[in-house]
């Protein structure tokens, strides 16, 4: 483009890379700005990978991520105004632009003054071309007016983050549809961090008054619509380092960074604040405050108001908001949260139950701390979610955040931790949303989002963005690479899943979340030894789990291990007392624990297992009513399938069919397969991995309609070169019980055999050599005490 466009409502400054929409102005870096123009110049084309390169980046080696963050740039400098996304991802074959046709303007139209200013919008990730903005001049006359007084004692610790648990591809627990709005809410990119203040005087209580007064401005600033800050998990990642400040903005993805000193000397405290320009070095603002020593906490909250408003009127925010920090009255209820905040980091049992005791002393101290009564609830939730469930917290959890927000209508926190109460998609997104408004800068809560996001097969691209945006604001925290990889899994890009978490172990070596889907993925990929490496790695790192027990359960039950099974689990979990009763044949003990409801509602647990065990026994004892009440209670069908029922819900589906067939309500059974094979179909045109799932499901359904050889053909596709997770559940099926002395089934099982004492070994000689617990010589009393 040669001249100003009118793109929609946008106006586009090809001299200045300014995209102008009312009083914002993004400018783009100098390569997204050329993405840009040629996807305006080729709109509804396919534009695969290769082309852009050839095109945007002059046929230059560039990664495949240095595309991608570059779109992703694009899209995020168009959701600033809520303008919707005009890029839409065509699945492994590139992007197709949608942008309105432009139209030319007058370069003059262009000249009027702008209530905000041009925002950066170059995370890390880009070519690193964009041309040095200059400092924003302000007046010294001005900035003295800022100057007042100090801080109080504090840790500054960094904000746990959310893991999804045990992600297993191509499954959705979701039972209602999501929402029709889909987007991330519109924001601007992260450009602002935090470093935590440095203390210049060596003394422990000095070290606490930094820690404090960096608690107090994030609190200060994260709250402002008009600006974006790095969380604090990242931004700590720089605490007690030599820092360069362009270093950080690369690695932090931000234009601008905050910092300072503190420094300590008999009854006087002198604090040093400045912001730089990461890309320039240039030092925007500076004040030194002198005080004396005196009430801490008061001056603490002071200042952070004065450096915010500087911030601000440097960054020619004016219209942002400014909020005093904390709403906090004693500062050693504040202590013990940023005490608990740290011990939140790794999500494990132990640590959580550490950070619940800080919590109540905090709430002991200051018992109208709000934002105490928020991490109190986050830290039961981070408990339940790995030993009783979600469910069975929230009657605890509920009151808890009802007095948050009570005593703090503005803490976004509260309401995006709410969200978690329902397992209504409508209304857990409601809450969400309402929280990002309240603190946009709450990298965990676009983290929550884009898990929600994505249980819905509809909102996996909204989910990708979503996550992206947690990412731009938290790109030093594990958890956000997890839920990508969690994304990723559910597409079955099982590449990718791997090196969002080997990038999340990078960050943390703690994250035994990421083990976890780590042994998910190799379990899938029929490496069960390797599975069950990660998994007794993940256990290691958290014994209390119950999760993780029970995931071990299946893997070792894969390799037909039962004696480490029995150690494991001693005392048994239903779940795995579950899965232990199938492994042996009692299959009538199994669906009484079902019918009893010792496992809870039948679609929140292991839907393909479950409906199996209630199909075999409605064939043994003819009771197709109770079996039929229970299964299509669980997975509804009238004239079509869920929209959420995709991959291995499928599978529960196919037994359902079974059911009806046996029960002869055989135009309800053949309607029902007719939906699955359309479902089926449509998925792998978007994610072709699904076809493995999909030749299990069929290989079901063909077996069940007797057509023997078509049903070994989707079986050999389905386990070549290897069986994978679930092959002893699907071989088990009702539906094959009439073709297992054909020789095609015959040969399947004697080559699985082989394949599962070659994993045996594998297992064997990592015992030996001590890589994981050796149980099989222990009783399980033993055994249960050594892996607890």
């Amino acid at each position: 483009m040669t001249g100003s466009m009118c793109v929609g409502d946008w106006v586009w400054n090809p001299n200045t890379l300014e995209l102008r929409h009312g009083s914002y102005i993004v400018t783009l870096e100098p390569r997204v700005a050329q993405l840009f123009e040629y996807m305006v110049a080729h709109p509804g084309e396919l534009l695969s990978r290769d082309r852009l390169v050839d095109e945007v980046w002059d046929g230059r080696v560039v990664s495949d991520e240095a595309v991608r963050r570059a779109v992703f740039n694009l899209r995020q400098a168009f959701a600033v105004a809520g303008a919707g996304d005009f890029i839409r991802t065509v699945h492994k074959k590139g992007y197709v632009a949608t942008f309105p046709i432009p139209v030319p303007v007058a370069d003059e139209a262009l000249a009027e003054p702008t209530l905000a200013p041009p925002v950066a919008a170059t995370p890390a990730g880009v070519e690193n071309s964009a041309q040095p903005a200059q400092p924003i001049a302000v007046p010294a006359a001005k900035t003295a007016q800022f100057a007042r007084r100090l801080i109080l004692p504090g840790i500054v610790v960094a904000i746990a983050l959310g893991v999804a648990l045990l992600p297993r591809f191509g499954v959705w627990q979701e039972r209602e549809p999501a929402p029709a709005a889909t987007e991330v809410p519109a924001q601007a990119p992260a450009f602002l961090a935090v470093l935590p203040i440095i203390n210049l005087s060596g003394e422990t209580d000095s070290g606490l008054l930094a820690d404090g007064l960096t608690e107090a401005l994030f609190g200060a600033l994260e709250r402002n619509p008009g600006l974006r800050i790095t969380a604090r998990s990242s931004a700590f990642q720089f605490k007690d380092q030599q820092r360069d400040v362009r270093e950080v903005g690369r690695l932090l993805g931000v234009r601008y960074v905050l910092e300072g000193s503190v420094l300590s000397q008999e009854e006087k405290v002198q604090v040093q604040t400045r912001l730089v320009d990461t890309h320039t070095g240039t030092q925007l603002w500076s004040e030194t405050y002198d005080r004396a020593q005196g009430d801490w906490f008061a001056l603490q909250q002071d200042i952070a108001v004065d450096a915010t408003r500087a911030v601000q009127f440097a960054l020619q925010k004016e219209n942002a908001v400014v909020d005093r920090p904390g709403r906090v009255s004693n500062e050693e209820a504040q202590l013990e949260l940023l005490q608990a905040r740290q011990l939140l980091i790794t999500r494990s049992v132990a640590d959580a139950e550490q950070a619940i005791e800080h919590l109540q002393r905090a709430l002991t101290l200051d018992p109208n701390y709000a934002l105490a009564y928020a991490r109190l609830a986050d830290a039961i939730l981070i408990q339940a979610e790995s030993t009783t469930g979600i469910k069975a917290a929230r009657p605890v959890v509920a009151p808890l955040l009802e007095k948050a927000l009570a005593l703090d209508p503005g803490l976004g926190e509260a309401y995006a931790l709410r969200s978690r109460l329902t397992d209504k998609a409508a209304a857990a997104e409601r809450d969400l949303r309402r929280g990002l408004e309240l603190n946009p800068s709450y990298a965990r809560g676009y983290e929550m989002l884009a898990a929600l996001q994505t249980r819905s097969p509809q909102l996996m691209e909204a989910a990708e963005a979503t996550i992206d945006h947690a990412i731009a604001l938290d790109p030093l925290t594990p958890g956000n690479y997890h839920t990508k990889a969690v994304l990723m899994m559910t597409q079955g890009n099982w590449p990718e899943v791997v090196a969002l978490d080997r990038r999340a172990l990078e960050l943390n070596p703690q994250f035994r979340a990421a083990l976890l889907q780590l042994g998910s993925v190799s379990a899938v990929q029929g490496k069960f030894a390797d599975a069950i490496d990660y998994g007794e790695q993940a256990l290691a790192l958290d014994p209390r789990a119950v999760v993780l027990h029970e995931q071990l359960t299946l893997l070792y039950l894969a390799i037909g291990d039962l004696e480490t099974v029995r150690a494991i689990n001693t005392p048994s979990t239903p779940s795995s007392q579950l899965a232990m009763l199938f492994a042996q044949g009692s299959n009538e003990q199994a669906a009484e624990m079902i019918y009893n409801g010792e496992l809870g509602l039948l679609e929140n647990s292991s839907p393909n297992f479950l409906s199996q065990i209630v199909l075999r026994q409605a064939l043994t004892d003819g009771n197709f009513t109770r079996a039929l009440d229970l299964l299509t209670a669980a997975f509804p069908f009238v004239e079509s399938l869920p929209p959420e029922v995709i991959g291995w819900r499928l599978y529960a589906y196919a037994n359902l069919k079974q059911l009806l067939d046996a029960s002869g309500d055989t135009s309800t059974a053949s309607r029902l397969q007719e939906q699955m094979e359309q479902r089926m179909k449509s998925v792998e045109a978007r994610y072709p991995r699904y076809s493995l799932i999909s030749d299990q499901v069929q290989a079901t359904l063909l077996a069940h309609e007797g057509r023997r050889e078509e049903a070994c053909a989707a079986l050999e596709r389905a386990y070549t070169p290897a069986p994978r997770a679930y092959w002893g559940m699907v071989l088990n099926n009702p539906g094959f019980d009439g073709m297992r002395d054909t020789p095609c089934f015959q040969t399947l099982l004697v080559r699985f055999e082989a394949y599962m004492a070659v994993e045996r070994a594998r297992v064997d000689e990592m015992r030996r050599t001590g890589q994981i617990p050796d149980r099989s010589a222990k009783s399980p009393e033993e055994g249960a005490a050594g892996a607890l």
